[in-house]
């Protein structure tokens, strides 16, 4: 189905007010193409969910990379200035000059081994700088080797587990999963409500771990 800018506009809108509460704050993040040495990491924090969309929508529009966003939200902290996806890490790093903010925590501070000088590079959000987690993400993939696309039959497959696992987390008493394509699969977002503390997570790993045990092979 070929879409219209705003009909594609309006179902990234869908997909983020789904995701996220007003307010949250949100990192987008493209990962640059490693096999283009020219490529550049593009990346930024919003909490605004209509300029998250927008942001969305004209990566994908204007460099028609898949663009990836954090499941949950993070931190506060992160949100010194925002709303706006930097081209590489330059870029970021020149704007948080001009506004006169600490690199940190958006970039980490490393030492270029051939001059010893100090550099400033985009850090990504990480288990420690989530505020809460309300999702839980179920990946089912075809089991394809890396950078193999899935058939279609696998494909089908991979929808078919999905519909049981969802199934399964309904009967259990679970809030009804979102369900989406994930193009080599499908992934299932489970609404949780949890703190993030190291038991939350120890949570996280065996819930993960007990289904993958129950549906592996099915």
């Amino acid at each position: 189905m070929e879409y219209t800018d705003e009909q594609a506009l309006d179902e990234i809108r869908k997909g983020v007010h789904m995701l996220y509460r007003a307010g949250d704050v949100i990192e987008v993040r493209v990962p640059r193409k490693h096999e283009d040495k020219f490529s550049k990491t593009t990346a930024g924090f919003f909490n605004n969910l209509e300029l998250l969309a927008q942001a969305i929508h004209l990566i994908n529009k204007k460099y028609h990379q898949t663009v990836y966003t954090m499941l949950n939200p993070l931190r506060p902290t992160w949100m010194k200035f925002n709303n706006k996806a930097y081209v590489g890490s330059s870029t970021m790093r020149t704007e948080i000059q001009r506004a006169g903010e600490s690199f940190e925590p958006r970039m980490k501070k490393s030492t270029l081994w051939e001059s010893g000088k100090t550099h400033w590079t985009m850090r990504m959000g990480e288990d420690e700088d989530i505020l809460k987690r309300r999702w839980i993400l179920i990946d089912i993939d075809a089991g394809q080797p890396a950078n193999t696309n899935s058939n279609e039959t696998e494909h089908a497959d991979t929808l078919a587990m999905a519909k049981a696992v969802i199934a399964k987390l309904t009967d259990d008493g679970f809030p009804a999963p979102a369900l989406t394509d994930s193009g080599n699969g499908h992934h299932v977002y489970v609404r949780v409500d949890l703190e993030n503390t190291a038991d939350s997570q120890i949570l996280v790993r065996r819930f993960l771990k007990a289904l993958s045990q129950q549906f592996r092979g099915t």
